[in-house]
């Protein structure tokens, strides 16, 4: 029966019925029988159970049958009402002198146990009794004696009774204990005096859905509890508590990376939990595991390793089953950080996974463009206008100049253009965006994209204004003089074409305050011309600029002219450049 179900039958006889009833709920251990009793269904419905009195006996401990009758009355009488009626009840027995203090010193043990019969039905009106742990039970108690027990609150004191048992593991214990009579004993009661039987399934589904309260994917949870055959109730309820901590910083993310995190956060919380793991001995497990990993995949190339075989402890070989592989080692750290040592890491965490989940979104739309590119030339069901449905909201993405090149930007675009119409404005305000894209890279790697160039000035030539602007102001006009004097030392070795864009375009005024300003610079500058001389084709430009800016010194002041000359001696170069 679903967790939801067995709600509702209860609500019925417990709640909306006032007839006295023994109800038996029958499930394996662990099942959650008894969390769902006292975590669920009395903590959900406690507003309406207030007027009644509610207690619960676990058979295990009590060693005889007037302990569990103390316990019951000791439970249900949270005011003194009804331990007064049972002094009054034994001062007026017949027969009995007690003093006073006699009366109030023995009243415990036997004589509270044995009060219980002196009480009317009054006295248990609105009492809710619950007997748990059957399977349990002392061997010093008779179970015909518990069920006759219980069969009197039932129906000489009106209680409804509630039994929580495992009964396979009772026949099973009995069947050890070589008393198969008392089980029979059970049986017999059990068919005469419970009303209801409900089998407790633990369904976790229902668990989930319907009694917890998280913002995390409910099916996502849901799949890992399975995946990893955690059926425990309270346990899941717990690490889900736990895990709730970090509920605010999912909004964003997609719902792989969602995935990814929630079953490394339970993973780890469900180690620290279970077998109160460490970080340090989480890690030294994963290197267990790393190495059981290389080992299976060097055995199955062919490769033997020659690496011993790790010995393992059953709870190591346990522990191991719910590691998570391939975990985020950033998303993994935020984590034990949080546990260990209490710092409030979710800032750090939300940004590191909406990052990773911009990543996997970016992937999955170029995936989905370029399998539904193969599919149209493949499958005769999928039409033009599919495609053009499927992919163009992807090409007026913002970001779209991180899914595509430009070349396929360029090629997906034109072919939609074929068949549908496409904003201009917007495709131009997207080149610009890649324009801006090429020139960055220019910046900060040895490359020059000199094919991208291409492609815009083929297709897109109105375009090239902009990017001729946009090179001047990112590779040149932003150029410091510390920046041009480290790119002069790298040329004199090696360069690319974007280190000779950027040479051969530096203004005289550039290269004259750096020359002026700094004594460094000006022994590069001696070095970068020796190198390479005013034949050079790659940097005629900037040696052309560098030295008239010399010569233009050398006319300013003597101490200008004299330094000059001796860079010109250095150089070798004893001709000046002809004045424009």
């Amino acid at each position: 029966m679903k967790i939801s179900q067995l709600e509702e039958k209860l609500y019925e006889i417990f709640i909306k019925d006032n007839f006295p009833v023994v109800i038996a709920i029958n499930g394996e251990w662990g099942s959650g029988k008894t969390y769902f009793w006292q975590n669920i269904f009395l903590e959900r419905y406690k507003n309406k159970l207030k007027d009644k009195k509610i207690a619960y006996v676990s058979l295990f401990g009590h060693n005889s049958l007037n302990d569990i009758k103390t316990d019951i009355i000791l439970q249900i009488s949270k005011t003194t009402k009804i331990i007064s009626k049972i002094q009054d009840k034994v001062k007026n027995i017949k027969g009995m002198v007690f003093k006073e203090q006699d009366i109030n010193i023995s009243l415990g043990g036997g004589i509270l146990s044995a009060g219980l019969s002196l009480l009317t039905v009054n006295d248990f009106k609105n009492v809710i009794i619950c007997f748990d742990d059957f399977e349990r039970l002392s061997s010093n108690i008779k179970i015909k004696d518990l069920m006759g027990f219980i069969s009197n609150l039932k129906e000489q004191k009106n209680c409804k009774i509630l039994m929580i048992l495992n009964e396979e593991e009772l026949k099973k214990i009995h069947k050890i204990q070589n008393t198969e009579k008392e089980l029979d004993t059970f049986s017999l009661y059990k068919e005469k005096i419970v009303d209801y039987e409900f089998l407790f399934k633990n369904d976790i589904k229902d668990f989930i859905e319907n009694h917890i309260d998280t913002k995390f994917n409910k099916n996502i949870i849901l799949d890992y509890f399975y995946d990893y055959q955690i059926n425990n109730l309270r346990l899941i309820k717990q690490l889900i508590e736990k895990a709730n901590f970090y509920k605010d910083i999912i909004s964003n993310i997609t719902e792989k990376i969602q995935k990814d995190f929630i079953y490394l956060l339970f993973s780890i919380l469900y180690l620290k939990k279970k077998y109160n793991l460490t970080s340090q001995e989480y890690y030294e497990l994963k290197k267990i595991q790393d190495n059981i990993r290389i080992k299976n995949f060097m055995n199955s190339a062919g490769n033997d390793s020659n690496e011993e075989d790790t010995i393992l402890t059953d709870i190591q070989k346990e522990q191991i089953e719910y590691l998570v592989d391939f975990a985020n080692e950033d998303i993994e750290n935020l984590i034990w950080q949080q546990l260990e040592n209490e710092r409030d890491i979710r800032n750090e965490l939300k940004e590191d996974l909406e990052k990773l989940s911009l990543e996997n979104q970016i992937n999955q739309d170029k995936d989905k463009i370029m399998n539904n590119w193969n599919r149209l030339h493949l499958d005769f069901s999928y039409t033009i206008e599919d495609f053009i449905k499927d992919i163009k909201p992807i090409l007026e993405k913002e970001n779209v100049s991180e899914i595509l090149s430009l070349s396929e930007y360029h090629f997906f675009v034109n072919f939609v253009e074929k068949y549908d119409k496409f904003d201009s404005e917007k495709i131009e305000k997207t080149i610009k965006k890649y324009i801006d894209k090429i020139v960055n890279q220019e910046k900060s790697i040895s490359i020059h994209e000199e094919s991208n160039i291409d492609l815009i000035r083929k297709h897109y030539p109105d375009l090239l204004n902009y990017v001729y602007d946009k090179k001047l102001e990112t590779l040149i006009q932003n150029t410091t003089c510390k920046g041009l004097k480290e790119l002069l030392e790298k040329v004199i070795n090696g360069w690319g074409e974007k280190d000779q864009y950027i040479l051969n375009n530096i203004s005289k005024s550039k290269y004259k305050e750096c020359i002026i300003s700094n004594p460094a610079f000006v022994e590069v500058i001696i070095r970068f011309l020796k190198a390479k001389k005013r034949d050079d084709i790659y940097f005629r430009s900037a040696i052309k600029n560098i030295l008239k800016v010399l010569e233009e010194l050398e006319e300013e002041n003597e101490s200008y002219k004299f330094k000059v000359e001796k860079i010109f001696n250095v150089i070798g170069i004893q001709e000046r450049i002809k004045k424009d």
